[in-house]
C-alpha cells in the first residue's frame, strides 16, 4: 500500500468515525441543523396561533408545571455548560420567568 492508498483509507475511516450519529427528526426536538429546527419552530408557531386561548392556557400551564420541578437542574447544567455565572443565580432568573412571563392574560379577543 502506498501513500496516497493509506492515507485515503486513514480519512474514510475518520470520517465514518468522527461523523455526527444520524439524527432522526422523530425525536422530539433534536434536528439535524438549524435550519430543519427554525423550520419546525414556525410550523409550530403557525399551528400555536390556531390554537384557541383555552388550549393556550392549558399549555402554558403545563409548560410552567413541568418545568418547575427542573428549575435547579436546569440552572446547574447551565451554569456548568457555559462556564458563566452560578446556578443560584440561574435558578433564581429561571424562576422569575416562569412565573412572571405572562401567558394569555394579556390577550383579549375581539
Amino acid at each position: 500500500m502506498n501513500t496516497a492508498e493509506l492515507e485515503t483509507l486513514i480519512r474514510t475511516i475518520l470520517s465514518e468515525k468522527l461523523a455526527p450519529a444520524p439524527v432522526s427528526q422523530e425525536q422530539q426536538g433534536i434536528f439535524r441543523d438549524v435550519g430543519s429546527a427554525i423550520d419546525a419552530a414556525h410550523q409550530a408557531f403557525l399551528r400555536y396561533q390556531q390554537c384557541p386561548l383555552k388550549t393556550r392556557s392549558a399549555i402554558i400551564s403545563a409548560l410552567r408545571e413541568t418545568l418547575a420541578p427542573e428549575l435547579a437542574t436546569l440552572a446547574e447544567e447551565s451554569a456548568t455548560e457555559t462556564g458563566m455565572g452560578n446556578k443560584e443565580d440561574k435558578y433564581l432568573k429561571n424562576k422569575a420567568a416562569l412565573e412572571n412571563t405572562p401567558g394569555i392574560e394579556d390577550l383579549t379577543t375581539s
